[in-house]
């Protein structure tokens, strides 16, 4: 290889090297754009050719039909060239951040030291010598994880054994050298330090020129179908998800985006993440929300949201009776106790409800509870709704004539003056119509009474005791009157949207309307046990990777229990587990603040870098105000935050937030109002609810209310705002000061709480130096 031959080491040596690259890709670049601008006149003559009058009239509908797969293959090579194009654009501006420099030992491939540079993508020279190797390859893991000394790498031929003599990192910004530094280590903590603190944009960035060894341990692991992501706030699972995301279309030829389905908490995640992908040369997936995934089984508009819930839960509106069966339905338990219902549904069928088309009875409920009973008893509970669609569907067919008569004879009546070939029309249109509505019916199980048939689980029986052990201290009574009180009345509560979607899914196994062969499922510790249930029905053979923490659970139970292991509902081989234990997001004096929220702090470790060289200090800003000098006390923190980057004032509730973006506009302080799940995430200064919080991260973090986490279970609500602070952290109390809240890092530095009244001659600025009003 001509790089191990001639080395660079010198700053000159490298300017060098950066040149002969960026000569490449700007080869690469002409020679694409060319074969682009080929492709696309071709396209323009074929579309022009396609749509022409007199050319449609001319060309016999055989002949369209032959040229269509050549339309798509152009279709498909235009679609190439401009990936390669925009590939080929963000190499440019970066070639390469890092080097790794490796000579084999085994003595039949024994040379030189060879140098290979990591990149954002392959890069070779006339003679097929790589000047740039891709971050995905196994040759470029060793970059991350080795140290110098014997190393060796999974290789196309196998394992192959060497010694890593040296590694360098990188700064390249927009073609031009700005400098490098050799490491003896996996990926240094100073260059990650720096990349922390430098990193501008509202949305997150791609980090694959810092990947630590522990991310990089879960980016490239390929040896589970099930593999499960850990660590606290900013231990970078989001980013993990996203690169072995596109680790895996690497390495997987034949996988496209399109096949991948990214689960997220709301549609404003989605947007805050969406940049990382097409910074790696990628597409993004297909994002979704779990409710997404759910909502054609539901009754629409009659479902409560999480948000809702969320903000009941803040707002000390979730009772000990309701709250324990939160807990319940969180917990393995509760999935066990679902699935021995199910099986008893073999001598009880469900409510079901009589089908009809145009006035024509297809089946009567009695007739599916007789097939249900009768016919099919010796079939599985899980398959005897699938055949009584079956059944449906050939009375379906069979009812064609009846139902055409019928609707001859009303159309005939009620518009004599069309004419035979009107009236057939009409009759063929409107019996059509609704034999596809009945057909959307039965596929939806639209034959079944499925609210009904959930608030019959509810019925007192034994097994409620069993389950109900499972949290301790519960009155069975109390909460079965409860839920069938809650489901008789008002939307669907939040908390039985899961197990209605895993009864549903059990019985009528519904299909996605596009497949799934891959899934990544985000914030994961939002979700229940019953819910990732329902995902492995809906795509029983896609491999899976969850990234969350359960820490950061905002309501007690409505997710991953913190007081039991996470039972992942696939087969225990099939699961591999990399906890990241190690947090990089926040500046040292915030994450030490918010290590003391966590109620398992001590798992919830420092970071590992000093932060940039030059950062001001960011100890956190307690400030404490009286009821009626809270909203000028907010509103003077947000006007002392420092003017670039992200802020976000974070309010507990939607209506807390509502009334903050009011009074904060009105005190000259105007921020965008972050309240729309679907929205999109606005960057500058915004107020966010918390329930739209998690995920996502920011430059600085105003906690608006403190005393609105005064419950105890409420402090992992707090411990998720605050963490979402990178460089800058304040918390404004409304009222006294909380003698549960920290008034000092963990290795006990003070930090004295400022009491803000009228007149305030001095204020402080968010960096905790002092300033003049």
């Amino acid at each position: 290889m001509s790089v191990g031959r001639v080395r660079p080491e010198t700053d000159a040596e490298e300017r060098a090297y950066l040149s002969r690259v960026l000569g490449r890709i700007r080869r690469e670049q002409a020679s694409a754009g060319a074969g682009a601008a080929r492709v696309g006149d071709e396209l323009a003559r074929l579309r022009r050719w396609w749509t022409d009058d007199e050319a449609r009239e001319a060309i016999q509908l055989l002949d369209r039909a032959q040229n269509m797969p050549l339309l798509q293959g152009l279709e498909a090579e235009a679609g190439a060239h401009a990936r390669r194009l925009r590939q080929l654009s963000l190499e440019a501006r970066r070639p390469y951040f890092g080097r790794v420099c490796f000579q084999e030992t085994e003595p039949e491939r024994r040379g030189d030291t060879e140098a290979f540079y990591v990149g954002l993508g392959g890069i070779w020279d006339d003679e097929g010598e790589p000047l740039v190797i891709d971050w995905r390859t196994p040759m470029a893991g060793l970059y991350y994880d080795a140290e110098p000394g014997p190393a060796a790498f999974l290789g196309p031929d196998g394992r192959v054994a060497g010694t890593v003599a040296g590694k360098r990192q990188y700064q390249i910004e927009r073609g031009a050298l700005v400098g490098f530094f050799d490491t003896a280590l996996h990926i240094g903590d100073d260059l990650l330090a720096r990349a922390m603190a430098e990193r501008g944009g509202a949305r997150m960035p791609s980090i694959v020129a810092t990947i630590q060894r522990e991310q990089n341990r879960a980016i490239r692991d390929g040896a589970h179908r099930v593999l499960l992501v850990t660590g606290p706030a900013g231990s970078g699972k989001t980013a993990v998800a996203l690169q072995r995301l596109a680790y895996l279309l690497y390495h997987r030829p034949k996988l496209s985006a399109a096949d991948m389905l990214f689960l997220v908490p709301n549609r404003v995640f989605a947007d805050y993440v969406s940049e990382v992908l097409p910074e790696l040369g990628e597409d993004n997936p297909r994002y979704a929300t779990w409710e997404d995934l759910v909502a054609p089984w539901l009754p629409a508009g009659s479902v409560e949201s999480r948000a809702h819930l969320l903000d009941a839960w803040m707002s000390g509106q979730v009772g000990p009776v309701r709250l324990a069966g939160i807990r319940l339905r969180g917990r393995r338990a509760f999935v066990s106790l679902l699935d021995e219902w199910l099986g008893a549904l073999a001598e009880e069928p469900p409510p079901f409800r009589d089908v009809t088309w145009e006035g024509t009875v297809v089946a009567t409920g009695a007739d599916m509870a007789c097939w249900w009973q009768s016919r099919w008893a010796d079939r599985p509970v899980a398959h005897r709704l699938g055949l009584i669609q079956e059944q449906l569907l050939e009375r379906l067919r069979g009812a064609w004539r009846r139902v055409a008569a019928r609707v001859r004879a009303e159309l005939v009546e009620e518009q004599s003056e069309l004419g035979d070939d009107g009236l057939a029309a009409a009759v063929q249109r409107r019996v059509k119509q609704g034999a596809e509505a009945v057909r959307a019916l039965v596929a939806n199980g639209g034959m079944v009474d499925w609210r009904a048939l959930y608030q019959s689980l509810y019925r007192p029986h034994a097994r409620w005791q069993a389950a109900a052990r499972a949290v301790g201290g519960m009155d069975v009574r109390e909460f079965l009157a409860d839920a069938q009180r809650r489901l008789a009345q008002g939307p669907l509560p939040f908390e039985d949207v899961g197990p209605l979607a895993y009864v549903k899914a059990s019985l009528l196994r519904p299909q996605l309307p596009w497949p799934v062969r891959l899934v990544m499922v985000e914030e994961a510790h939002e979700l229940t046990v019953c819910q990732l249930a329902v995902l492995r029905r809906l795509m029983p053979a896609a491999p899976v990777t969850i990234v969350g923490d359960a820490e950061q659970a905002l309501v007690p139970g409505l997710g991953w229990p913190a007081d039991e292991p996470l039972a992942l509902p696939w087969p225990e081989e099939d699961i591999g587990t990399v906890p990241l234990t190690k947090t990089y997001r926040s500046a040292p004096a915030i994450a030490a603040w918010c290590r003391r929220l966590a109620s398992r702090g001590d798992a919830h470790p420092e970071p590992v870098m000093e932060w940039a060289a030059g950062e001001v200090s960011a100890t956190p800003r307690l400030v404490q105000a009286s009821e009626a000098d809270w909203p000028l006390a907010l509103a003077r923190v947000v006007r002392q935050a420092p003017p670039d980057g992200t802020l976000a004032v974070i309010c507990a509730t939607a209506a807390e937030a509502q009334a903050v973006a009011a009074q904060l506009a009105e005190a000259g302080q105007p921020c965008a109002l972050l309240d729309n799940p679907a929205g999109r995430f606005p960057g500058g200064a915004m107020v966010v609810p918390l329930a739209l919080a998690g995920g996502l991260e920011f430059d600085a973090v105003v906690v608006a209310d403190v005393s609105a986490y005064e419950a105890p279970a409420a402090r992992s609500a707090l411990y998720v705002a605050a963490s979402r602070a990178r460089h800058r952290l304040a918390v404004v109390c409304r009222g006294d000061w909380p003698e549960w809240l920290p008034r000092e890092d963990s290795a006990g530095g003070g930090q004295a709480v400022e009491k803000v009244g009228r007149p305030i001659a001095r204020a402080h600025r968010f960096d905790g130096a002092h300033q003049g009003d």
